[in-house]
């Protein structure tokens, strides 16, 4: 598995700037799912479709080159 590709941007067609407003982007959204999944680990009858909920929009609304990306990374 690869860490670094400095080819990264070239080969998804961004500059350095697209990248980074849409990688920020995507990790902003991921922070109420990441508190949500904490707070139902210790109490499971709290939040118990809210990260999923979360993580689905997430999936719905991402390019699929990100999920290309993302099986890449398995």
């Amino acid at each position: 598995k690869m860490i670094f590709d400095f080819e990264h941007l070239s080969k998804n067609n961004f500059t350095y700037f697209q990248h980074l407003q849409r990688a920020a982007a995507i990790g902003i959204y991921m922070v109420p799912a990441t508190v949500a999944i904490l707070i139902h680990a210790i109490f499971p009858f709290i939040f118990p479709t809210a990260a999923s909920k979360i993580i689905s929009k997430l999936i719905e609304k991402t390019p699929n080159f990100l999920l290309e990306e993302l099986e890449k990374d398995k």
